[in-house]
């Protein structure tokens, strides 16, 4: 994978769901420049500079399950989208630049070994299921439980 990021020049990853983002993370990692919705989980991680946000709106999402809260996914704006890779090919080279000097932060954060540490010291401060202190609602933002 990684010769394939190094032959890109840019990683294009409109999204409306995303779980984690694996291939931005790794993109980033090799020094490629990520086009990424703008809102979701991967906006814990990436980094601005590598990162070109694309802008994008909540929309709801009728789905035939029952869901915690209501559904919802990302609309990326197609019009900001056309418009960074209209001018992508005259600032290419300013943002693989900044794309490589923050990929050593990115291999350093993200190697397996640290998000292991990180999951065990999460993992041992965390109560044990069925613990009153225990929960396993998580609220998307401080906003949805008021």
């Amino acid at each position: 994978m990684g010769q394939l990021y190094a032959s890109a020049d840019l990683l294009v990853h409109p999204y409306r769901g995303e779980g984690f983002g694996m291939p931005m993370l790794e993109a980033m990692a090799c020094g490629l420049p990520v086009l990424a919705t703008e809102g979701g989980a991967a906006d814990d991680f990436l980094e601005h500079g590598a990162w070109l946000p694309l802008p994008s709106r909540e929309i709801q999402v009728a789905i035939d399950q029952d869901c915690l809260g209501h559904a919802w996914a990302l609309d990326p704006d197609q019009l900001a989208l056309r418009e960074t890779l209209r001018k992508f090919p005259t600032q290419a080279a300013a943002w693989r630049l900044e794309a490589r000097q923050r990929s050593q932060k990115i291999q350093e954060q993200f190697s397996w070994q640290k998000i292991a540490q990180q999951m065990l010291a999460h993992l041992r401060q965390s109560p044990p299921f069925g613990d009153p202190g225990y929960s396993s609602v998580r609220s998307r933002s401080p906003a949805a439980t008021a």
